[in-house]
């Protein structure tokens, strides 16, 4: 008799805790990184929190949920892995009792960057020209690493650049297995003194000695 009660168990869709494992769980809780950058494999845990308070790891064939359905992919032993970008919730039913989860898929597929930068001391410290796109072209908000070959003349700093000393350097622009290279070069603008020499029929510009740049 046993063994049938317990056949009829299973066939009304309590197999996940089976006869003779106890009342149904107080809590379920499921635990996965809140953002996950790229399409490698992550685990989703899953925790039953029994009447008296003890935890327990469900057995048997758990049944994910993910929402929506074509953003990711839950596998056997909970192995999750993204699809494409975007917000979406996972979930678990055991006996009548549900779980949930948020997450967010942030696949970076490009870095959209300028060709070349050019940056004046002068105007001091310059936002992040940098953007990380998905693969429809969607911006993400993802950090950005940005390492400088020449501190010296340009380095980021609090999500900033910082121009330097007058010269050339390379930046270094990562997000996550994406990067590029970006070439800058900072000037320093001056803006000296106009003196009318000869009756005003010419001017005169006073600047210290060195290399300049005239821009008419």
């Amino acid at each position: 008799m046993r063994t049938r009660a317990c056949a009829q168990l299973l066939l009304g869709g309590l197999s996940l805790f089976g006869c003779g494992q106890g009342e149904p769980p107080r809590e379920l809780r499921l635990e996965l990184p809140a953002v996950i950058t790229s399409k490698d494999p992550v685990l989703v845990h899953a925790r039953a929190v029994q009447q008296d308070g003890s935890p327990r790891a469900p057995s048997g064939n758990l049944d994910y949920q993910v929402s929506p359905p074509d953003l990711a992919s839950v596998g056997k032993g909970g192995v999750f892995t993204c699809n494409r970008s975007g917000d979406g919730t996972v979930t678990l039913s055991l006996s009548g009792v549900e779980g949930r989860a948020k997450f967010a898929c942030k696949l970076a597929a490009r870095l959209e960057t300028p060709a070349k930068l050019t940056l004046d001391s002068a105007a001091g410290e310059l936002d992040l020209p940098f953007k990380v796109l998905d693969a429809a072209g969607r911006e993400l908000d993802l950090p950005l690493s940005v390492t400088s070959d020449l501190a010296s003349v340009v380095q980021a700093r609090s999500g900033r650049l910082v121009p330097g000393n007058v010269g050339a350097a390379k930046l270094t622009v990562r997000a996550g297995q994406l990067s590029k290279q970006v070439e800058v070069e900072v000037v320093r603008s001056l803006k000296p003194e106009v003196l009318p020499v000869d009756q005003n029929r010419r001017i005169s510009y006073s600047l210290d000695a060195g290399k300049y740049r005239l821009t008419l």
